[in-house]
């Protein structure tokens, strides 16, 4: 596979390749169990498939910089409902697993980043009803709920840089 490498997603009924950096060992998520922690971050058993630069490109976030591309191209939106692995979309309602596939363009930024950190994510139950409410209130006005949410991510970024 390599460093970088291009994943593919489906996305409104087609499918579309996302650029990546490979920051996981190549199998990790097939050798280490992987498990939800309660604000969503993935918990593995063993963190010795993650090399420190690997950690240092996924603490500040420079592991997303090729997907910029993909917002450049307008295959992503900024913020919304990001693809997620094949683990975790599996454990959706199979309705609302067609409804990410066919009618939900994926973005750069998740809406769970805009989240209290003290909000519980870990079931998928909670995240597709967390989902369900975006796009609601997406569909009802698209510019100021995507506005909402970027300003709770900015919230959340600066409250962490302060608070380190």
């Amino acid at each position: 596979m390599g460093f970088l490498y291009w994943r593919e997603i489906k996305q409104k009924g087609e499918e579309i390749y996302i650029p990546k950096i490979r920051t996981l060992r190549e199998n990790s998520s097939s050798i280490h169990s992987i498990e939800l922690s309660k604000n969503g971050k993935y918990l593995h058993s063993n963190h010795d498939f993650i090399s420190p630069l690997h950690r240092f490109l996924r603490k500040y976030w420079i592991d997303e910089l090729p997907q910029f591309y993909s917002l450049l191209k307008g295959d992503l939106k900024l913020i919304g409902v990001r693809a997620k692995e094949p683990k975790i979309n599996s454990a959706y309602t199979p309705f609302f697993r067609k409804k990410l596939e066919e009618e939900v363009k994926h973005s750069l930024i998740d809406i769970t980043y805009s989240l209290d950190k003290s909000r519980d994510l870990s079931d998928p139950r909670t995240l597709e009803a967390l989902y369900r409410l975006y796009l609601r209130k997406y569909n009802n006005n698209s510019f100021r709920t995507d506005l909402e949410f970027l300003c709770g991510f900015g919230r959340n970024i600066l409250k962490r840089k302060f608070s380190e």
